[in-house]
């Protein structure tokens, strides 16, 4: 009687039937990421281009009062959970002034509100740090410096002030994707967005 040794386990990559689909779920999970890594990146392209140019108005209306309205607004934006923003954008923008689609996502105007939902948040947090990064680094010796050779305001802060600033401003986008792949399950559930998170709540 000869013993033979036992096959090493090689992984499949099979994740097994989903029930709800009668399909294979890794099929299923790849079908659907198309649509998910579209609301996932919009919003954080559309943060960068906002909080910016957001962070830049704010340090330069430093101490006034289009300041202080401008941090209420990023401070209510930051404290209001995602499917109450989405909810209030339906309202207005669907309900109540309809010129934008409520659910769906087979056309570009359909992105708009639950791109804006997500992006809400983001928004808020990373003008607030590009304020705060950018108020560090005016109060740098090497400011003062250009600015006493007679450097113009507006080269002090896209040349010298914001290229010290780039590099935490980026990393904190680069931070914040993880956070809107956390949003956008809930974003999807109430856009109706063909994504992974719907699929979710039918698996469960």
């Amino acid at each position: 009687m000869t013993l033979t040794a036992p096959k090493p386990h090689t992984s499949t990559r099979n994740l097994g039937t989903s029930y709800s689909f009668q399909a294979p779920a890794m099929d299923v999970v790849l079908g659907k990421l198309p649509c998910t890594s579209t609301l996932a990146v919009s919003p954080i392209l559309l943060t960068a281009v906002l909080s910016i140019p957001l962070g830049v108005y704010m340090v330069h209306h430093a101490d006034t009062r289009r300041e202080l309205g401008a941090n209420i607004v990023a401070v209510r934006a930051q404290s209001m959970p995602e499917f109450w923003s989405a909810l209030m954008l339906v309202t207005i923008f669907a309900v109540l002034i309809p010129v934008l689609p409520a659910a769906g996502s087979t056309t570009w105007p359909s992105v708009i509100l639950s791109t804006a939902t997500i992006a809400i948040l983001q928004l808020a947090l990373i003008s607030r740090m590009v304020r705060r990064e950018l108020v560090s680094a005016f109060a740098s010796p090497y400011i003062t410096v250009a600015r006493s050779r007679g450097v113009s305001e507006r080269e002090l802060t896209w040349r010298y002030a914001m290229r010290n600033s780039t590099t935490p401003i980026v990393t904190a986008l680069g931070t914040r994707f993880a956070g809107v792949l956390n949003c956008v399950v809930v974003v999807k559930v109430v856009f109706a967005w063909p994504g992974v998170g719907s699929s979710l709540c039918r698996w469960f």
